[in-house]
């Protein structure tokens, strides 16, 4: 027997009235739309002004398809002040389209408040069914303990992850943050350096490198113009906690909405435990509190999750609109997330076909349509871009094999890398170091917690509507992914997948009540179990900097205020933002101007870098300058999380005082 049956919802009078009001308000919503995008699309600027076609060739019409090809075939050849306009006038035509069809059609598939003939059961609501528990089990599976136990849940986890706010940026945080948030330094014709602020409309529309995650971008740059306000700082200055913040609390909500989307599976253990393994997951840690958009992504992935199911359950248009701005949510904030998007609305219409439910799948492509009206309003000009820096991106290729998948796996279940080599150059773990420390423990309960993740992915795909759109289509994106990445030998990353662990924490919690053995108790056996296998991955995310440049840096001002510093390899420009007078070394002759300059102005020199291996393969002549001449010592070590993004530092000799 089932722990979750489908429930359709008796429709009292009260609910159908509501119903026809949201008709009425989406048809006016529809409308509003409907006329700004006209307006935009008469007012221009359109794709062919005389801005674009400066920079095209003349006599060249520029149609749809002749801009993603001057991307694919010439990344910089648009800048974002011509990206821009034309993608915002190619959306808006969209936007029009898309507005009128829907406005003409909403009888068809809106929420008007006629039944669609689907049976009704006597349970009136998914929360109320707490089969499998008794006695003191059910006493306290109530809806109050079971806000009070996921409270907690988003309690601990804000106690854990606070202590990243204020580590250092590390590469890709402080790119984002200088190239589309808050600026860089440019040299002026003088040969001095003068901050450049990023205008609004690169926020927005930059993304050469397809390294801008709009949504975060926005937010963060609000976020840490608030602060500026506040302290009287400049424009030029950064804060890392104030970057990270929409990242932080986005974090915290989707520890709470993980629970709400587990309680709809018809078991708030379900729910409860899903919460404690996200808020304890080393791997969420990390990335709900760094300044990009991958938090974001998977706060609204579950908010588009939690609308569906309660829009494939009651057909209201609140649950509508909730799916509608969790799934543009989530792909302005990292379009990785496509493959989301696509399984999600697979499995939800084969659910509502076999179902018999017209009115669903037609309320289901209309939600889609819409929420693609605002992701083509913020991501429309980012797609050339994207697209040409992708086909020409010259980056390490990481195809999925066995080995990566592997890594993957650690990844999902423990937070870290299967092995994170060069150990004596960082201060991570990897899942060899722990279990080689405890082979006793951590091999047994690796099994035991995997077996459990298996057993709720299977049951996902039994139990209920809601189980499958919450797990199984998730497992069906990762291979989605897997596949996109495999046929077209594109770089996989492995955060690109953090959204695995949605199923994860789901399938455990699923796992638990599935088993119908005191699932109030085998609850906290499992979170419990995951918290201490967890343990070494949670702390080192908390204590460690992934990167640590500014302490790198600090370390040098702190010694010598007045020195000259120096710095090749990996993340070599991004030291500038915590060392503004830093220089950029590019061959050794560099090395030696530093030096000169240090003995003509009575300073001492350092030079530091990241990574000793990866450094010495980009610029070997200048690593072999600095690490094996008579003229440098090696001074201090600032270990990270990954070997790659480990500091050393090197003090000139002749200049030591």
């Amino acid at each position: 027997m089932f722990y979750r049956k489908d429930v359709d919802h008796a429709e009292a009078e009260g609910v159908l009235a509501t119903r026809k009001l949201g008709q009425e308000i989406l048809r006016w919503l529809l409308l509003v739309v409907f006329v700004l995008c006209a307006w935009k699309v008469w007012h221009g600027p359109t794709p062919n002004n005389k801005d674009v076609r400066a920079r095209l060739e003349e006599g060249e019409r520029l149609t749809f398809k002749s801009w993603l090809d001057s991307g694919k075939e010439n990344p910089p050849r648009l800048r974002a002040k011509e990206h821009a306009p034309i993608g915002w006038w190619w959306a808006a035509m969209g936007g029009a389209g898309v507005s009128f069809v829907l406005f003409l059609t909403l009888p068809y598939w809106g929420p008007d408040g006629r039944r669609e003939g689907d049976p009704v059961h006597d349970v009136p609501q998914a929360d109320e069914e707490n089969i499998g528990d008794s006695g003191f089990g059910k006493l306290i599976s109530g809806r109050p303990v079971f806000l009070l136990f996921v409270g907690l849940a988003v309690v601990i986890g804000g106690w854990l992850r606070a202590p990243r706010l204020d580590h250092s940026l590390w590469n890709d945080e402080e790119y984002a943050a200088r190239k589309h948030i808050v600026g860089d330094y440019k040299v002026d014709a003088s040969g001095g350096r003068v901050f450049r602020p990023v205008p609004w409309l690169e926020t927005l529309a930059e993304n050469g490198s397809g390294n801008n995650h709009v949504l975060h971008s926005v937010l963060s740059r609000f976020s840490i113009r608030i602060w500026q306000t506040l302290t009287d700082k400049g424009p030029e200055v950064l804060s890392e906690r104030w970057l990270r913040m929409p990242s932080f609390l986005a974090g915290l909500a989707a520890i709470w909405l993980i629970g709400l989307v587990g309680w709809e599976f018809g078991n708030r253990w379900v729910g409860v435990t899903a919460a404690w393994i996200l808020a304890l997951h080393p791997w969420h840690i990390r990335y709900a509190v760094e300044a990009r958009g991958y938090s974001l992504m998977l706060f609204f992935l579950l908010l588009a999750v939690l609308g569906l199911i309660r829009a494939q359950r009651g057909h209201s248009l609140r649950a509508w609109l909730l799916f509608a701005v969790g799934e543009a949510g989530m792909l302005v904030s990292f379009a990785g997330s496509i493959y989301v998007a696509v399984a999600l609305n697979v499995v939800a219409l084969i659910e509502m076909a076999l179902r018999g439910q017209p009115r669903r799948i037609g309320a289901l492509l209309a939600m889609n349509a819409l929420a693609a009206v605002a992701v083509m309003f913020l991501m429309l000009p980012s797609v050339p871009q994207m697209t040409g820096f992708i086909l020409h991106d010259a980056q390490k290729r990481l195809p999925v094999t066995g080995e990566w998948l592997r890594d993957l796996g650690s990844h999902v279940l423990t937070g870290v890398q299967y092995a994170n080599l060069m150990t004596t150059d960082h201060s991570g773990t990897s899942w060899l170091d722990m279990a080689g420390k405890a082979p006793m423990v951590m091999g047994p309960l690796a099994w035991f917690l995997g077996l459990f993740v298996v057993l709720g992915v299977i049951s996902a795909f039994f139990e209920s509507a809601p189980s499958r759109f919450a797990v199984l289509s998730l497992v069906c994106a990762g291979g989605l992914g897997f596949l996109h990445a495999h046929l077209s030998k594109h770089p996989n990353l492995s955060w690109y997948y953090l959204y695995l662990m949605v199923p994860l924490c789901l399938g455990v919690g699923l796992a638990v009540v599935r088993l119908q053995v005191a699932p109030a108790v085998l609850c906290w056996v499992m979170v419990g179990c995951f918290g201490f296998a967890t343990d070494v991955p949670r702390e080192v995310m908390r204590k460690v900097d992934r990167q640590p440049i500014r302490q790198t840096v600090e370390a040098v001002r702190d010694f010598r205020q007045n020195a000259l510093t120096g710095v090749f390899g990996v993340s070599d420009k991004q030291a500038e933002s915590y060392d503004p007078d830093v220089m950029v070394i590019e061959k050794p002759e560099d090395v030696d101007k530093l030096i000169q300059m240090g003995t003509d102005q009575r300073r001492e020199v350092f030079v530091y870098f990241a990574g000793m291996k990866e450094s010495a393969v980009r610029n070997p002549s200048v690593h072999q300058r600095v690490t094996a001449s008579p003229d440098f010592a090696r001074w201090k070590d600032f270990k990270g999380t990954e070997a790659m993004f480990s500091y050393v530092i090197y003090r000139c000799v002749p200049l030591a005082r």
